[in-house]
């Protein structure tokens, strides 16, 4: 079998992913760079019994800041990618 070429994109984009029935939603890099493919998400949350859990924060941004600046209040964002025991305890700015 021949090799396959690989795709036209030059750049790597950005796409928003959002399943708004089971609210998921990720931000995720996608294309090539070079010979490699490239598919990161590096923002994820998902809105559960009205919390906000951020399920992967990839970025510089201070989300859990972020999302308080915007009006939800700290007692309803979760960090699930961090054990309950630590998150709790600690302040946003921490994280």
């Amino acid at each position: 079998m021949a090799a396959r070429p690989y795709s036209n994109a030059t750049a790597i984009e950005k796409q928003v992913i959002t399943d708004m029935n089971r609210h998921h939603y990720q931000l995720v890099n996608v294309g090539w760079h070079r010979a490699q493919f490239v598919y990161s998400p590096f923002l994820h949350f998902d809105i559960k019994e009205g919390q906000v859990w951020i399920q992967q924060n990839g970025n510089e941004l201070e989300i859990g800041d972020e999302l308080v600046n915007r009006g939800i209040a700290a007692e309803d964002i979760v960090f699930g990618f961090i054990p309950d025991k630590e998150w709790r305890f600690m302040p946003l700015t921490s994280l």
